[in-house]
């Protein structure tokens, strides 16, 4: 069986998603990041993904995100 991964770039459309797999990532080992306050992940993931220079991406395998890429692009990439 063949497992198709599929790389698409990700706005603030699919915000409950990444939220829910950024904390599922980053409160784990090995970052244990304390993401409980739903406030602070929601201002945090919104000013990675939310401004002009985001450069978001996301990973999918069969509809559903499994994976992330998160930043900020600069210079003659916009």
């Amino acid at each position: 069986m063949e497992i198709v991964i599929t790389i698409k770039e990700l706005d603030i459309k699919l915000i409950e998603e990444i939220k829910s797999l950024f904390a599922e990532i980053f409160t784990n080992e090995p970052w244990n990041d304390d993401w409980s306050d739903e406030t602070q992940l929601c201002e945090y993931i919104m000013d990675l993904i939310g401004n002009r220079n985001s450069l978001t991406l996301g990973f999918f395998e069969d509809g559903e995100l499994i994976g992330l890429s998160m930043g900020r692009g600069w210079g003659p990439f916009l």
